[in-house]
This record gives C-alpha cells, sequence and structure tokens, in this order.
C-alpha cells in the first residue's frame, strides 16, 4: 500500500512512523508551507514515536514536496500551523484523501479545503492522541487509549488494519461534529496547565488547578449547552465525566502531584516556541462564540491574558500562583 501524508502535526508524524514500521510504502510531506522540516529530516532520516506502549523508530519512508496524490496513492493530511497547505495544491482527482484535525490550534480541515484538486474524495478525521512533536520527527504520544475517528466509510480499510496493528485503532462514526465539540471543550484546560510548565494530572492535584478546571470547563459546557451543539464521549479524558469526578472525588487527584508524568500539551510546545496565536486559539473559540450569543466567558478572558507574562517573564510557579493572577 502507497500513502501519501501531508502536514506538520504530530499526527502526521505518528502515522508516518507507523504504516512504515508496518512495512507499508510511506511517503511524507512534512512541511506543505516549506521547506525548514523537509531539511531537518532529511539530515536526520528517522522517525521515533514514544508511544504508551513502547517506542517505535524506523527509517523505512521517503521525503517529499510533493502534496499531489500519484497513481495507486492514498493520501492523509494533517496540519499543525494555521493556513498550512494553502500555498499548494492538495490530493488528486479520483484519489482518496483523509483530512485530520485534532490538535490544539490545528487547521487541518480548514487549512486544507482552500487547496484540494477538484474530484479528490475527501474524508474528514479526528486524531486524540494528545501528541507533542519535541523536535521534527520525534514525537510523544501520552494519551493512554490513543485513536482515531473517521467518517463512517472512510477508506481504504487496509490503512485501518494497519494502524490496527501498529497499536492505534481506527474507530468509525456517523457524525464527527459532537466528538470535535468535546475536544473543544477539553483543549480549554490546555493552556491554563501549559501556563504553568505542567502536566494536567500535576495541575488537578493542586485545589486550585481544580478551581479553574471546574470553572473553564463549566464555562465551555454552559456555551455550547446555550447554543445546542451535542457533545460526543470522548473515550479518555471527556469533559462532562472529568468534570463530575471534579465535582464528586476532588481528593482522587491529590495523588498525582509527584507521580512520574509527560503528559505535556502541544500548547506547551506552543508558548515555548513564542507561538502565542496557536497557544490561545481553544480560548478565542470560546470567546467569540461568547462574543455571539452574550454568554459569559470570563475565565476564558482572563486566562488568554496570562499569555504574554508568561513570554515575557516565564511560567507561573504552580497552579496556586496561577489561580491568584487569575482571581
Amino acid at each position: 500500500m502507497k500513502v501519501r501524508i501531508i502536514g506538520d502535526a504530530p499526527a502526521a508524524a505518528v502515522l508516518a512512523g507507523l504504516l512504515a514500521a508496518e512495512q507499508q510504502e510511506v511517503i511524507w510531506n512534512p512541511d506543505a508551507a516549506g521547506a525548514r522540516r523537509l531539511k531537518a529530516l532529511k539530515r536526520r532520516r528517522e522517525i521515533r514515536l514514544n508511544l504508551p506502549w513502547g517506542w517505535v523508530r524506523t527509517e523505512g519512508f521517503q521525503l517529499s514536496s510533493s502534496a499531489l496524490l500519484k497513481a495507486g496513492e492514498v493520501g492523509v493530511v494533517a496540519f499543525r500551523t494555521s493556513g498550512a497547505g494553502s500555498e499548494r495544491t492538495i490530493g488528486g482527482k479520483g484519489k482518496t484523501l483523509l483530512v485530520l484535525d485534532g490538535e490544539p490550534g490545528a487547521r487541518g480541515a480548514q487549512g486544507a479545503e482552500r487547496a484540494i484538486v477538484p474530484g479528490t474524495g475527501v474524508f474528514q478525521g479526528l486524531s486524540l492522541l494528545e501528541a507533542v512533536e519535541w523536535d521534527p520527527g520525534m514525537v510523544e504520544v501520552s494519551s493512554p487509549q490513543p485513536r482515531l475517528l473517521v467518517e463512517a466509510g472512510a477508506g481504504p480499510e487496509e490503512v485501518r488494519r494497519c494502524l490496527k496493528a501498529g497499536g492505534l485503532p481506527v474507530q468509525e462514526v456517523e457524525d464527527l461534529a459532537p466528538y470535535r465539540n468535546a475536544v473543544h471543550i477539553r483543549e480549554l484546560l490546555a493552556l491554563p496547565v501549559a501556563l504553568c510548565h505542567s502536566t494536567l494530572g500535576n495541575f488537578l492535584s493542586y485545589p486550585e488547578g481544580r478551581e479553574i478546571a471546574l470553572s473553564v470547563l463549566e464555562e465551555g459546557l454552559r456555551l455550547y449547552v446555550h447554543v445546542g451543539l451535542p457533545l460526543g464521549k470522548l473515550p479518555d479524558l471527556d469533559p462532562q465525566d472529568l468534570l463530575q469526578r471534579l465535582k464528586r472525588k476532588p481528593q482522587e487527584f491529590d495523588k498525582f502531584r509527584n507521580a512520574p508524568d509527560r503528559a505535556y500539551a502541544a500548547v506547551l510546545r506552543n508558548l515555548l516556541d513564542g507561538e502565542a496565536r496557536e497557544a490561545r486559539e481553544p480560548q478565542e473559540r470560546i470567546l467569540r462564540m461568547s462574543s455571539q450569543t452574550g454568554v459569559d466567558s470570563g475565565w476564558s478572558w482572563a486566562i488568554t491574558q496570562k499569555i504574554n507574562r508568561v513570554l515575557r517573564v516565564g511560567f507561573y510557579r504552580d497552579p496556586v500562583q496561577l489561580y491568584n493572577a487569575l482571581r
């Protein structure tokens, strides 16, 4: 099977690595908007994945600057950077293309739609990986239950079979929108956690962190209910389930204070790279919706105001310091 993977999202590297490790013919265009990452990967010639079940390292893939599908190829698109891919044509008439989104700040679907070749068969998908790319081709996946959600009928079946064999199940759903909505609400936690250079488990081990998380989740859920947007149930860290756990058994999170944990969110990488726009995207989405409905989103607004402080001065020491700054 020939698969052309297009994009700079961590999900693109994960799929390229897993499929290559399963002996599939993988061609990866890792930077559809430029040549920087392509050059870096040509020097390294390796994908390294730190997955919940172990490491995957492979050199069995090709690199390309083309986003056009050739005869016999299936395409997967997964962009991270805003507007990526809008300057190049993607896909091919009569070819099949799976367009993924999922990472905070990702513009996978939005960036790709403007550039897809007419006549390309397009399926939508959602990556639930909680993945961070620390260096080109070096990705860490922290979700204990990583998976892809795809529209029912998304093909080909061989891609799903190979990914499942590599440890990444692909689940078909009739409608992706409710799951995207749930991811949008869950993503609201990523920025306050990143402002403390922390992980969600450590952040929630503080009563102040739990108070911030409760307020942010309630704010997001209230807004989505108000505008009538349905919510799907995520396999891991579903926002409605997490909210109930925070309310009913907050003490169960205390044990994560000193537990080993590398579940850093992609937003932390945005802050380390000085990418304020990408870091604030989940909160900005809520603020845009609030401005159209009149529903108060004071917590999201207050959290976004702390980004420049972190970029200028440094991270907050812990959730206690952040909570006091927000109040």
